[in-house]
């Protein structure tokens, strides 16, 4: 139970703070001008979604404490976080009517684009982890138990498991690969096939420092998959109780510092820029922005933009290789995972 209320507060912080995780001359989604967000009709939009988000999570809350019988706990995850989608767009259509048009000047690079974080070794890294793991589990195969947990509940005790075989090694290990393979594509194509807001001055600056911070974030979350999965090779070779382990707790909890601390870095930067900067949004027009989540312009050649809210970057649905691009991440993982017995 205290598992699930964690989750479930997880969840009410994050969407709470999301519309403020953004640009200070964009609020829901929408492009204001800088000053909107802290005058009476952004304060109050503000607030009632605010309490619509918290309202939502007092009742999970309440079932969870107060149900005679086991809930499903993804199931009532999903009925928040779309409960919470739902007051975005409640607020998003408020604010909507005191939008102004975003700066009409477009920016670009000319020159060379700075190289990925850490450079070739930094991001080979991940997968040189990954064989290590492999190379391992192939040198003391005989110690490999018959049983061989897969997949974690919240609480981080295994609740699925596969066979031991050559072939759910291997597409346990496939599925890495695959993961780490996307990571690494995702770092390049932002870095080759995106575009900033502002190239030149305090803001161009400070938008590139957030860019970097961003593959820097994607790399650490590719050293996380990598540990996790070689964890999940590794330790039933050294444990008489491997169809017991349990998920560690670091290995639980990395991720979502790693996405709060980012988050936090982001936002503060990009308030930053948006201060040293002319009014100009993120250069892309809000009417091309789904729920301010997704991105759908044809008019526009990049393949990813930068999230409107939070840490990362998103698929411009609007350009014909980003579904490309899904169909072949997609297939990667459901390969391997199909072939999991």
């Amino acid at each position: 139970m205290a598992t699930m209320l964690g989750f479930i507060v997880l969840v009410t912080v994050t969407s709470h703070f999301a519309p403020h995780l953004s640009r200070r001359d964009i609020f829901f989604g929408v492009t204001v001008a800088p000053d909107f967000r802290d005058g009476p009709i952004g304060r109050r939009v503000s607030r009632r979604y605010a309490a619509e988000v918290w309202f939502m999570a007092f009742v999970a809350a309440a079932l969870v404490v107060t149900s005679p019988m086991p809930l499903m706990s993804a199931s009532l995850l999903l009925g928040q976080t779309v409960g919470a989608v739902v007051a975005f767009i409640r607020a998003q259509r408020s604010v909507t009517p005191h939008a102004v048009a975003p700066g009409t000047i477009r920016e670009a690079e000319i020159g060379p684009r700075p190289g990925l974080p850490g450079g070739f070794a930094a991001q080979v890294g991940p997968f040189l982890i990954l064989l290590f793991a492999a190379a391992y589990v192939a040198w003391f195969w005989e110690d490999v138990p018959a049983r061989i947990p897969i997949h974690w509940n919240l609480s981080g005790r295994p609740d699925n498991w596969t066979t031991k075989s050559v072939v759910s090694i291997s597409a346990v290990l496939a599925l890495a690969l695959v993961i780490n393979g996307m990571g690494l594509f995702m770092s390049y194509a932002v870095l080759h096939w995106s575009r900033l807001p502002s190239v030149g001055g305090a803001a161009g600056r400070q938008d590139s420092r957030i860019r970097q911070i961003n593959l820097t974030a994607t790399l650490a979350m590719r050293y996380l998959v990598a540990f996790l999965f070689a964890w999940l090779l590794i330790m039933p070779t050294l444990s008489d109780q491997s169809g017991q382990l349990q998920l560690p707790l670091a290995l639980r909890v990395a991720p979502f510092i790693l996405v709060v601390v980012g988050t936090l870095v982001v936002r503060v930067m990009r308030r930053t820029a948006a201060a040293h900067g002319p009014h100009v949004g993120d250069s892309t027009p809000d009417a091309r922005w789904m729920f301010g989540k997704l991105y759908i312009n044809r008019a526009d050649p990049a393949l990813f933009v930068a999230k409107r809210m939070g840490l990362g970057y998103t698929l411009n649905l609007g350009n014909p290789w980003s579904w490309l691009v899904m169909i072949v991440f997609v297939t990667g993982i459901a390969i391997p995972l199909l072939l999991i017995p």
